[in-house]
């Protein structure tokens, strides 16, 4: 054999082997694209789409069932791939209720399921504490880690609550909050004020009261720093709007309505600013952008302002009377969510846009509600938007941009965490899901003056018959 030829035959091979590869890494490529995509090779080796559940749940570790089957990803707080389109999906647990939801998984994407509750079939109250029967009212924070009691008295009570224990202190409001004078003599001592409304910061560490007293007053309560409390009202000698006042995760700065003009208070500044927009009929901010509802004659529009310090400016016409509008962030998109007097609808993209910017937001939905909304609530991570009147119900689920409706057994709603609420009817605690599902009626003899919530995502705290009670929901 010449060298000739054996290099020729050499040649062959390199280029053969090379192909191989190359269409191997080609191979590779194009099934993980395949994957990426969605699809998937079935047990009758057919290629089908897929996407994925994610499910976490309280408590961890139940039973994974879709669609009658168990499959191999059997518990919880994991991801399980299934196949796209509808499913029907149980979480089990011995010695916990079975938790129930149809859902539609799409092509390539991920449904997530965070927020699954697991009850006890038996609950085990146990008294932890009484009720002064001076106590009106309670006010529960947002992380459920303090409580004020209410009084008509001056010397208030915040409970402080770790694990299944509490402590107790005292809250002077004297000369703080309206109605509560510091003078000597008769009145003194009094709480003369009307509570129309409360509602505390992110931070868990100011509260912003509602208060009839001769007037209407809106006052930011400092809990941990009293002497730093502010009555804005009288601070700036405005009427503020009802239902137009909110502040910030730090209780810091303030947003306004006055007239129709949407204005900002630095709260430990004691400043306000000029008008920030006028005509305002709803208004929301989120990470320094503020959107809002103008509506001045026949013009009905959202404007958008950023940072406070640009012009407003408009970012969509509005088809009829906007009742409450949010900006938000749903996991990596911004999302602006306006309700109006019969629909909701959702947008994604740049916000505040302008006019010259047309592709900054794109309607992703709208939908009719069947009834005109008096309460709206929006999940604490803008997960969802729950719109109320009456005993008719809502829900915008970001998850899947769909609206449930529903009916509760009551008149009032109340929160037991983030996607948990309940109704008292006839003493009894009835327990839902933020979009209505998995109703459970789970106590007797529930107060419905006080409110009761879920501490540490383990104690369930309610009142009963000037007591207070707990009841470990982890103890199955």
């Amino acid at each position: 054999m010449d060298i000739e030829q054996q290099r020729k035959r050499q040649a062959i091979k390199v280029i053969f082997s090379e192909a191989i590869m190359f269409l191997a890494v080609i191979f590779v490529m194009v099934i993980l694209v395949m994957i990426v995509s969605g699809y998937w090779i079935n047990q009758d080796f057919k290629i089908e789409r897929q996407g994925m559940i994610q499910i976490n749940s309280l408590p961890t570790g139940a039973d994974i069932v879709v669609d009658g089957e168990s499959g191999w990803m059997q518990y919880t707080n994991g991801s399980k791939i299934v196949a796209s389109g509808e499913h029907d999906v149980e979480i089990r647990k011995d010695g916990y209720i079975p938790w129930q939801k149809h859902v539609y998984v799409s092509d390539g994407l991920m449904y997530r399921l965070g927020y699954v509750r697991l009850f006890p079939v038996e609950l085990a109250p146990e008294e932890v504490g009484l009720i002064d029967s001076s106590f009106t009212k309670s006010i529960v924070s947002r992380d459920h880690k303090k409580v004020i009691y209410t009084n008509k008295t001056s010397k208030w009570t915040i409970q402080h609550f770790s694990g299944n224990t509490s402590s107790f202190e005292e809250l002077d409001i004297s000369g703080i909050l309206p109605g509560a004078s510091k003078a000597q003599g008769i009145g003194a001592g009094v709480f003369s004020g009307n509570i129309l409304s409360a509602r505390w910061n992110r931070d868990n560490n100011k509260v912003l009261f509602d208060i009839q007293d001769g007037g209407e007053n809106w006052v930011i309560l400092d809990v941990e720093n009293p002497e730093h409390s502010l009555n804005l009202t009288r601070a700036f000698g405005m009427n503020f709007s009802d239902n137009f006042v909110s502040m910030d995760d730090s209780g810091d700065n303030i947003l306004a309505v006055e007239n129709g003009n949407l204005r900002k208070i630095n709260v430990p500044g004691k400043s306000i600013s000029g008008i920030l927009a006028t005509s305002v009929g709803a208004y929301d901010y989120f990470d320094g952008k503020v959107v809002f509802y103008s509506e001045n004659g026949e013009s009905k529009y959202i404007g958008g302002l950023d940072n406070f310090e640009s012009l407003p400016k408009k970012i969509l016409d509005a088809e009829n009377r906007v009742l409450k509008i949010n900006l938000g962030r749903f996991y990596d998109n911004n999302y602006l969510t306006v309700v109006d007097e019969k629909n909701v609808s959702l947008y994604s993209g740049r916000m505040p846009g302008s006019d010259e910017d047309k592709d900054a937001i794109e309607k992703v939905m709208q939908e009719e509600i069947g009834f005109a909304p008096v309460e709206i609530h929006v999940g604490r991570n803008d997960d969802f938007v729950l719109i109320k009147n009456g005993d008719s119900v809502a829900t915008l689920d970001m998850e899947s941009e769909n609206v449930i409706r529903f009916k509760i057994d009551a008149q009032k709603l109340n929160w037991l965490d983030d996607y948990l609420f309940y109704t008292t009817k006839d003493d009894k605690m009835v327990v839902y899901d933020y979009d209505g599902l998995n109703r459970h009626e789970l106590l007797d003899t529930v107060s419905s003056s006080f409110e009761a919530f879920i501490h540490d995502a383990r104690w369930l705290y309610y009142y009963s018959d000037g007591k207070i009670m707990a009841a470990d929901l982890l103890a199955s």
